[in-house]
């Protein structure tokens, strides 16, 4: 599996397939739906498509400085509940079909104490997805949808039994660390 499943199906389950579109751009920073650890992580997702299907998604994840809540820089460990912490945006189109889409984006930015900052960010994040739609249309170009797909699994599966050899390779036993942020 992979980190981005979670979020993956979030919009697909509110949005379905039929209303994902070439262009659509997502971004959410909300932990319980997947593709963020904590609320300042701050993703955007866009669908790419091949042959006039779905083929995959490109994702770029950024730690913004500040996205609300009880304390400048939204780091609230004395937080009693969720709210308390930073606001939470589920997975929300800023691009619809490659229209931007303005006052989405403008509602996430104002909800920041750097809400310059923050559209700023968010810019650099959609730049990225675009940068990263045009490699994997390329490499589709160059390879063919199926062929690339195969190539995908095939380094995903080397992946994963790479990870579970060093896994098994690791002594029986109880291991333990600490850890420790200032006050």
């Amino acid at each position: 599996t992979n980190c981005l499943a979670p979020i993956v199906k979030v919009i697909l389950d509110n949005f379905g397939l039929d209303d994902v579109n070439d262009g659509d751009i997502f971004l959410s920073n909300d932990p319980y739906t997947g593709g963020a650890v904590h609320s300042n992580d701050v993703g955007c997702l866009a669908p790419v498509f091949a042959e006039g299907s779905l083929f995959g998604w490109v994702f770029c994840d950024m730690h913004f400085p500040d996205v609300g809540g009880g304390v400048p820089g939204s780091f609230v460990p004395d937080a009693l509940d969720v709210f308390a912490e930073a606001f939470r945006f589920p997975p929300t189109r800023i691009y619809t079909a490659g229209r931007y889409v303005a006052d989405v984006a403008r509602a996430f930015a104002n909800n920041s104490r750097l809400p310059e900052m923050t559209s700023h960010n968010i810019s650099a994040e959609v730049g990225a997805i675009h940068f990263g739609i045009r490699i994997v249309s390329d490499l589709i170009d160059q390879y063919g949808a199926a062929e690339l797909g195969a190539i995908i699994t095939d380094l995903q599966d080397f992946s994963d039994a790479a990870f579970r050899e060093r896994i098994a390779a690791v002594p029986d036993g109880i291991y333990e660390a600490a850890d420790y942020i200032e006050d």
